[in-house]
């Protein structure tokens, strides 16, 4: 078989670009000669036997070579159907050399097949190892957690499911606690000392003044707004403005209702807290020192003191709340009872009250001594004599009949 840079020697033969320099005008194929002498000498054809086969006789879209000789064309015809009826019958003995030979040929020839994992079952290489550890140890600090977290059970299992190889470099607790905060603390030191390094050093205050607004519900903390007040005046008129902005965007934009407002205690913030409270005297502004539970029980105790008549108001609520509570296993609406140390527990229990009072005093006035009855019950001498006499005195003040409490 003729090689490529035969073929195309030849081909520049015909055409005349490659003459023979000591006969001119004679085309010459001494080196063709030379060429093909070389490719009767070799007795095996060098190189993939198939793909010369394909391109001397073609095949499946592959045009048969031009140049190539009838003898050559023959021989590659016949190692075509000697390779074929190898393949459809693979125990019958060819011609194409030893078989044990040609077994081992084909296993040094066949590519070895790759490992394959899937995403979830993916190792960590010594980076991401390392990646892994100090995320970890970020985690720990961030969320409080003990240091020998990561050596749960449930938490190799959690972590396992995101990726099978993940449990196998979890760090241990003396792991996280050692080496990796050593490590951290390194950092953090690098970090500040080439960040210090030739610098003047002072202690900056930034003069831009924010304000924070947040809101509590169900006793949890909500940030509700910044304002930015550097260019606004810290007095107590231009507080108590901002103030009562706050307060009316609030509501406005949450639809909830401000029960209480409280600052800092410094000289303007106190004294726009206090000027606030004189036209909106139904809000509650605790000072800073005694807003915290149970100080700010403090304040209710001093107003419950110098007013009498909230004071016996809130006894008496308090008082027909529980009456209200007791009465019955099964309760469809359950009333809140103010507690002493959680102040705003008497503003929702009052509220509760007040809301249904139509359906209590429509219920009072038509069927008062159905109402006596139910409450009495299957009670027997002094516990009779006491569940009538709590009906007959909650009846009225249910009714208002000139009780203490004539604030419906």
């Amino acid at each position: 078989m003729i090689s490529e840079e035969g073929r195309t020697l030849y081909a520049l033969k015909l055409t005349g670009a490659i003459r023979d320099p000591g006969e001119p005008g004679r085309q010459q194929f001494t080196l063709l000669t030379r060429l093909c002498t070389a490719c009767k000498a070799v007795t095996e054809t060098r190189g993939d036997k198939l793909a010369w086969i394909a391109h001397l006789i073609g095949g499946k879209g592959v045009p048969a070579c031009l140049y190539a000789s009838a003898e050559a064309k023959a021989e590659a015809t016949k190692q075509r159907a000697e390779t074929k009826a190898k393949r459809d019958h693979p125990d019958t003995t060819v011609s194409a050399g030893p078989s044990s030979k040609k077994h081992k040929s084909q296993l040094e020839a066949d590519q070895a097949v790759l490992k394959g994992f899937r995403r979830n079952e993916m190792p960590y290489s010594p980076a991401e190892t390392d990646l892994f550890q100090r995320q970890s140890l970020r985690a720990i600090v961030s969320g409080g957690l003990p240091l020998r977290a990561f050596e749960e059970p449930e938490m190799k299992i959690l972590f396992g499911m995101m990726r099978t190889t993940a449990p196998g470099v979890m760090p241990t607790g003396k792991v996280v606690g050692g080496r990796l905060l050593n490590a951290a603390a390194s950092d953090v030191e690098m970090k500040i000392t080439k960040t210090k390094k030739n610098k003047n050093v002072d202690y900056p205050k930034s003069k831009d003044s924010i304000n924070a607004i947040c809101a509590n519900v169900d006793f949890k903390s909500y940030l509700i707004e910044l304002v930015e007040v550097t260019a606004l005046n810290k007095d107590g008129s231009s507080l108590c403005a901002q103030f009562a902005g706050m307060i009316d965007r609030v509501e406005v934009k949450h639809g909830c209702i401000v029960i209480y407002f409280t600052t800092d205690a410094d000289g303007g913030s106190k004294k726009g807290r206090i000027l606030l409270g004189k036209p909106r005297p139904w809000l509650i502004f605790p000072s800073c020192w005694a807003h915290q539970i149970p100080l700010f029980q403090l304040i209710l105790g001093d107003y419950f003191k110098v007013n009498d008549m909230a004071a016996g108001i809130a006894e008496e609520a308090i008082a027909l709340i529980g009456w209200i509570n007791n009465d019955g296993k099964d309760i469809v609406l359950a009333y809140l009872l103010a507690k002493i140390t959680r102040w705003t527990t008497h503003f929702v229990a009052f509220l509760r009250l007040f809301a249904p009072r139509q359906a209590l005093q429509l219920a009072v006035l038509q069927k008062r001594a159905a109402i006596i009855v139910a409450e009495v019950g299957a009670a027997k001498f002094k516990e009779a004599d006491r569940l009538e006499e709590e009906a007959v005195k909650f009846c009225p003040l249910i009714e208002d009949e000139g009780a203490v409490s004539t604030r419906w």
